[in-house]
């Protein structure tokens, strides 16, 4: 299940986000600007009650961070409702997602809004 971060998401958050670099850029997000603003949105993946990926929209660039085992379908489907200029994500999530990849830099790879595989 997706859905908007709420406070009682922020521990599993930390725990997903810890020790990975776009883990970092997320955590920066939300303690900069919290959970509830107009320019950033962060979104949750739910496993029954445990948090298996993480989502920031900040302006019109999406960061996530996915564990395995996620609803790549789902997830797909809820990308393509957004209107976004860049997708960073690890390249293993961006090659699970269907997406490709056009710069792969550290193991982070950025993909423009039209990456989608048809």
């Amino acid at each position: 299940m997706l859905k908007r971060a709420a406070a009682e998401d922020l521990l599993q958050i930390r725990e997903l986000c810890k020790g990975s670099i776009l883990g970092t850029k997320i955590l920066c997000f939300i303690s900069a600007y919290g959970l509830e603003r107009d320019f950033l949105e962060v979104w949750v993946m739910l496993d029954g009650d445990v948090v298996t990926a993480v989502m920031t929209k900040f302006y019109d660039d999406i960061a996530l961070l996915l564990t395995d085992g996620n609803d790549t379908e789902q997830l797909t489907a809820f990308l393509g409702m957004f209107s976004y200029k860049t997708l960073t994500c690890n390249a293993e999530a961006c090659e699970r997602l269907g997406l490709s990849a056009d710069v792969v830099k550290n193991g982070y790879s950025p993909v423009g809004a039209g990456a989608l595989k048809k």
